[in-house]
This record gives structure tokens, sequence and C-alpha cells, in this order.
């Protein structure tokens, strides 16, 4: 999913310039929160009932969690590990895996252009358990980026191969 909002209008909205604007949206903590209400009212689920709930939106009984992608690169980390003087608990981050269905993840480092990549909790352990982020559940930018084009390459494959032309070409061949 990609939006792509009005810089100008944003900006004149907040009584700021468009530049001021563009760098506030490219940063995460900024971002977040306008992140979780583009969500859930685009996507018609829940917002979390507070800002201190172990997810952001739920659609029925499925909690997800929004995070966003920036220069700076993606942590998956529990949002109270985040941060100085902050340390990382793999026990509660495999804790926050098995609560969340999934991960929005919102790339705003192109900002006003923001793209939503939508990772299943169950991907982001094989990641983890295969070595694919930090000890700290981290992606560098270029790394996310390198990941969400294998996942969209999969997925194109797989959908190739089971499109009905696909199958019946198989059959042809006796594959």
């Amino acid at each position: 999913m990609k939006s792509a909002f009005d810089l100008d209008a944003l900006a004149s909205a907040l009584c700021i310039t468009a530049e001021m604007a563009q760098e506030r949206f490219r940063d995460g903590r900024t971002a977040s929160v306008f992140m979780e209400d583009l969500l859930a009212h685009s996507l018609g689920i829940e917002k979390a009932e507070s800002s201190n709930a172990a997810y952001d939106v739920k659609d029925g009984d499925q909690k997800h969690e929004v995070r966003c992608l920036t220069s700076g690169g993606l942590s998956f980390a529990p949002s109270g590990m985040i941060g100085s003087g902050r340390t990382f608990d793999q026990k509660k981050f495999r804790e926050k895996l098995d609560l969340v269905a999934a991960f929005f993840i919102a790339d705003i480092t192109e900002f006003p252009v923001v793209t939503i990549h939508v990772l299943p909790s169950k991907t982001v352990s094989r990641w983890y358990d295969d070595g694919k982020l930090t000890k700290q559940a981290r992606l560098s930018l270029a790394r996310a980026r390198a990941l969400f084009a294998e996942l969209a390459r999969e997925a194109e494959s797989s959908a190739l191969a089971e499109r009905p032309e696909t199958t019946q070409a198989r059959s042809l061949v006796g594959a």
C-alpha cells in the first residue's frame, strides 16, 4: 500500500514550512503515531485503547504493531527496549512476536510518499532465527529493503506458480 501526502497542505495545517514537515515526518518518533492513525482509518481497524498497550492496532482479535522504516533502519524490539540506556530482552521480544499477528512497516524515508509493508510475525521470527536481524532485532535501511524485495519476489513466484495457465503448462510437459 502506498500513500502520498500533500506536503504543502500538511505544512500549512501545522503552521510550519514544508521542509520542516518533511523532516519531522521522516523521523519515526514523530511519524509513528500518525502512521497508526492512517492505518486504523484507511483499513477500518481499531487503535489500541492506550499508547501503553502491547500493540498499536487490532483487527478483530488480531493485534498488530506499527513500525517506521527510517534512514536509521527498523527495530522489531518492543518499544520499551528502544532508546538510550535501554536493553534488549530476547524473552520479551519473543513474547511480542507471540502477541502480534503482523507488523505494519511504514517506509517514511521518501515522505511525503509512504509505503506500507505487512510483515507477519512468523517472518520476523524466522529472520531473527536465521540471523537476518541483529541480536537486538534491528535491520539497517539497506537490509530491510533487500529483505522486502526478497519477499516480493517470493510472493510473485508463488502467485505465478498458482496461475491456471502455469498449471496447464506444467501438465502439458508432464511436470
